[in-house]
């Protein structure tokens, strides 16, 4: 999920992208597949934001990187799928996904794929198409919906984004951010943007003040099924 952000800002270098996705999947993952399937993130990010939804350069560009071999074969499904405009029924059940797609980076990377592709332009119908494939469905509509966002802020529903609550961070301030990551895509530079980031430790202390308070009620008195 951080591999899109990589893709946008240092996708116009392919070695420094390569070494940027490798040092951040090992925060987490030390599956060789798992930098695979966020170096195609990246690239994927990167086209979204300098072509749009280009299957061709997808291709192109993504595949000759990829060696594990069921991913490649899983992203070629995937692509294919996306062009021939099948549905996401029919994607899931020829990728075994039919009952949810799984946390494992060589089902979910080629889901998001899908998504983003089959649906070009249209945030809502990608990223909504994510969540009803069922199964790990924020790390699939999270890769979906930045992917799609990379295109550009029009394309993301205005009533998706009013609803946002990210408290220091404002709606304003994120189309700040975005208009500077979009300058560094065409190559300009520019100085961070800055953020009253000593609220931000209090707000999460205060959701996981609610966290705690949720479950701890749910362990004094479960709610009744009937």
């Amino acid at each position: 999920m951080r591999a899109p952000v990589l893709g946008l800002l240092v996708g116009g270098d392919p070695n420094r992208l390569a070494g940027f996705v490798r040092a951040s999947t090992l925060m987490t993952h030390t599956d060789s597949r798992a930098e695979q399937g966020a170096i195609a993130v990246a690239i994927a990010a990167r086209i979204s934001a300098t072509a749009g939804t280009d299957i061709s350069q997808f291709r192109d560009r993504v595949f000759p990187v990829i060696t594990d071999c069921q991913l490649l074969t899983r992203l070629t499904v995937a692509v294919q799928g996306a062009e021939d405009g099948i549905e996401p029924t029919t994607l899931a059940e020829m990728l075994a996904l039919d009952r949810g797609v799984t946390g494992f980076v060589n089902d979910t990377v080629p889901a998001a794929i899908y998504c983003w592709l089959r649906f070009p332009g249209d945030f809502r119908s990608a990223v909504t198409t994510a969540v009803r494939l069922g199964g790990d469905t924020d790390t699939v509509a999270a890769i979906t919906g930045a992917l799609c966002g990379a295109e550009g802020v029009a394309s993301i529903p205005s009533d998706w984004i009013e609803g946002i609550w990210e408290w220091p961070r404002s709606v304003g301030w994120s189309h700040r951010l975005a208009q500077r990551a979009a300058a560094v895509v065409k190559g300009q530079s520019g100085r961070p943007l800055a953020c009253f980031w000593p609220a931000i430790p209090i707000r999460n202390l205060l959701f996981l003040l609610i966290v705690l308070a949720h479950g701890l009620r749910r362990l004094v008195a479960p709610p009744n099924p009937w």
